[in-house]
């Protein structure tokens, strides 16, 4: 029965992305994504992950962090993880996805960037139990695959405000990456210290922060819908 094993370790891999890909496409509440874009997106994330793990062990390989220092550590945090990853998910969130004439809302931010995050995060939990790793995945479900959710908020949040200006587009777009990748080492930095003990608390605090934030800039954007008194759904 070990067909039924990688199975439910399958299931288990992709059920929490899912869940949270499908209670932000509710929350897009007064002009819905079409359907086919969301799949795509979440496709996009999964595409990102073999964009950014090679491209992570070039940077590591070529830098050779010292994770024994602060330095080394916030090197591979911020630059070999955070920027890579999500500069591997703005690609397709800035450069495909932004330019969809369905991006037409700042809301649709949020939409698009967390679907990609949760297509990276499902992809990574699906190669983490193929690599033999299953004992990580129940962790994952509650931290790597909520804080890429929140990672796709932060950066869905400051894209979207592109979409409601012709002024300070470049600026909005610098700001939607850069503050993803700032939350993602701020978050990996702490997790993978070891040299002082309890550190790792400071990724939970963290990841609390990023749910304040994120539960703020959804209701942000909802109210600032140019379609919230044209077609309210819910």
């Amino acid at each position: 029965m070990e067909w039924l094993n990688d199975l439910i370790l399958l299931v288990l891999s992709a059920t929490p992305g899912l869940a949270i890909a499908y209670y932000i496409y509710h929350q897009d509440i007064h002009e819905p994504e079409p359907l086919h874009l969301v799949l795509i997106s979440l496709l996009f994330g999964c595409i990102a992950v073999f964009l950014s793990w090679p491209l992570s062990r070039l940077v590591g390989n070529a830098m050779e962090f010292n994770l024994e220092s602060p330095m080394g550590v916030a090197g591979m945090a911020f630059i070999e993880v955070a920027l890579i990853e999500e500069g591997s998910k703005f690609v397709f969130l800035r450069g495909i996805l932004f330019r969809s004439k369905h991006f037409n809302e700042p809301f649709d931010g949020i939409v698009y960037a967390v679907m990609i995050g949760m297509g990276f995060a499902m992809m990574e939990n699906i190669l983490y139990v193929w690599q033999g790793h299953e004992d990580a995945l129940l962790l994952r479900m509650f931290t790597a695959v909520p804080a890429h959710a929140i990672l796709g908020v932060v950066m869905g949040y400051f894209l979207g405000k592109v979409s409601m200006t012709d002024e300070n587009k470049i600026y909005f777009s610098i700001l939607a990456l850069a503050s993803a990748v700032a939350m993602h080492g701020l978050y990996n930095y702490f997790l993978t210290t070891s040299f002082l003990p309890g550190l790792w608390v400071g990724a939970g605090i963290s990841l609390a922060i990023g749910y304040y934030f994120s539960y703020r800039a959804m209701r942000i954007h909802q109210d600032m819908s140019p379609f919230k008194e044209e077609n309210p759904r819910g």
